[in-house]
């Protein structure tokens, strides 16, 4: 049995944005025009780090020609026409926070769009825009965010290689092959994902390894980085930010069972306390089916794909209530067991590499 764990950014494709303030005018010597102070905004991106969606550009000045690039405004004096866009030029202060190298690189951008005139007698006269970006040494706040955003990164990093584990007879071992005994109740009580979803014994215990885990220092470290990267943001950014740092103290932990069946655990810090739920539409069976697809399916308890799987499902299912006696016979079914439950016994049976539950069956092959 197979521990796989990936630490889940959930979507840090992050750009930061911030409602735009126009309160007042200032001049820019370097234009020798009127800007309006207009926002800041800023960018979370790694080339190493699976999870935060958003690559570091290499030419960030380019970039941000791109992302910010010059568009039309179209004035007119008519009586029948009406004013759109902004003539005066607008300032950005940009910052990308790289969590690669826990550096930021702020940026100055000054922009003003295309200004179309129409005068009264229908001519159009141009003056045409311009974005001007110039590089600035970023404050202390964004400097602290960026090397708290690296620290996160390379905590989450560690948790995750502790993560990997490999369920043996003989009891678990980490890629580096030492012995570890993190989640050695599971390895009793938890044979396929059914269990976790529907098992007695299986999620209780479980989640104590998950809990145990989370204990250590690696994690706990990561998810103070994390919490602390989120003040140092709205203190530099604004609170309005839709970067979220607090997505930093979410992750899934992924089980490769030995009946090929998926369990995808999402584990959540909230205010210290974990948050543990099974994710039904990236857990899969041992046919692959999702646990959604699973529960949804009228006749889901004629595609299930191991004995343990089918045991599980027999606690907690949707089983089927009265069985085909005639189709059993045909299909050369095999009982293979009984499950005692608080609703009662229920029947499994064997047809070729299907298991099926039933409530009822008399069928004796």
């Amino acid at each position: 049995m197979k521990f796989i764990s990936t630490t889940i950014l959930t979507v840090l494709t992050f750009t930061i944005g911030v409602k735009p303030l126009l309160a007042f005018e200032m001049n820019d010597s370097s234009l020798g025009l009127p800007i309006s102070i207009e926002k800041r905004d800023g960018l979370i991106c790694s080339n190493t780090w699976q999870n935060v969606k958003q690559a570091c550009p290499s030419d960030i000045p380019t970039y941000l020609k791109n992302k910010y690039s010059i568009s039309d405004t179209h004035i007119c004096y008519g009586l029948d026409c009406s004013n759109k866009g902004n003539t005066l030029p607008s300032t950005i202060i940009y910052t990308v926070f790289n969590a690669d190298a826990g550096e930021a690189h702020r940026f100055k951008i000054v922009k003003r769009d295309n200004i179309y005139t129409t005068q009264d007698n229908g001519s159009v006269d141009l003056s045409r825009g311009y974005i001007k970006i110039t590089e600035q040494t970023p404050t202390h706040s964004e400097t602290e965010a960026a090397q708290l955003l690296n620290s996160a990164q390379k905590d989450y990093m560690l948790f995750a290689q502790s993560m990997r584990i490999t369920q043996t007879t003989h009891g678990n071992a980490e890629d580096n092959n030492n012995s570890s005994q993190v989640f050695e109740h599971y390895k009793e009580k938890c044979p396929t994902m059914l269990s976790y979803a529907y098992g007695v014994d299986c999620g209780g215990n479980l989640n104590k390894a998950i809990l145990n885990s989370i204990k250590d220092n690696a994690t706990h470290h990561s998810i103070t980085a994390a919490l602390k990267l989120q003040g140092v943001l709205n203190a530099t950014i604004s609170k309005t930010t839709d970067a979220d740092a607090h997505k930093l103290t979410k992750f899934s932990i992924t089980i490769l069972n030995d009946d090929s069946s998926k369990t995808v655990i999402r584990v959540e810090i909230i205010h210290g306390a974990a948050r543990i739920t099974l994710d039904k539409e990236a857990s899969r069976t041992a046919n692959g089916k999702s646990l959604k697809q699973l529960e949804g399916h009228r006749f889901s308890h004629q595609i299930l794909g191991s004995a343990k799987e089918a045991e599980a499902f027999a606690f907690g299912g949707n089983v089927g209530q009265q069985c085909n006696e005639a189709y059993l016979r045909s299909s050369a079914a095999v009982k293979v067991g009984t499950i005692s439950t608080p609703e009662g016994i229920r029947v499994i049976y064997r047809v070729a590499n299907t298991f099926l539950v039933y409530e009822r069956c008399s069928y004796k092959n």
